[in-house]
């Protein structure tokens, strides 16, 4: 990771001047960073979901109410652009309130 002088982050570099700073330090950045993802995993998590009684194929033994294809590499792909777009968000706002 990159860092300024004072040792913030550079997480948005793109939108601030090099001779702006980031509002958050490096490893806060990444925690808020790892807990907007799994607040934002928590709520696609349920999106595209079938259950095996929605589809009529219960499989002996197991739950009926569980997922047939849970499609997890998807789910946590748009999560990631999600939270990188809220944490951006972020970025944007703390910057311009600070001022």
């Amino acid at each position: 990771m990159a860092e300024t002088r004072n040792g913030s982050s550079i997480f948005c570099f793109w939108i601030f001047r090099p001779e702006d700073e980031m509002p958050f330090s490096t490893p806060m950045s990444a925690a808020i960073f790892f807990v907007t993802w799994f607040i934002v995993l928590f709520a696609v998590l349920p999106f595209g979901v079938k259950s095996q009684q929605e589809s009529g194929d219960v499989v002996k033994g197991t739950d009926p109410g569980a997922p047939i294809a849970p499609h997890l590499l998807a789910k946590a792909v748009w999560t990631t652009v999600i939270a990188a777009v809220a944490f951006g968000a972020l970025c944007i706002f703390a910057h311009f309130a600070q001022s």
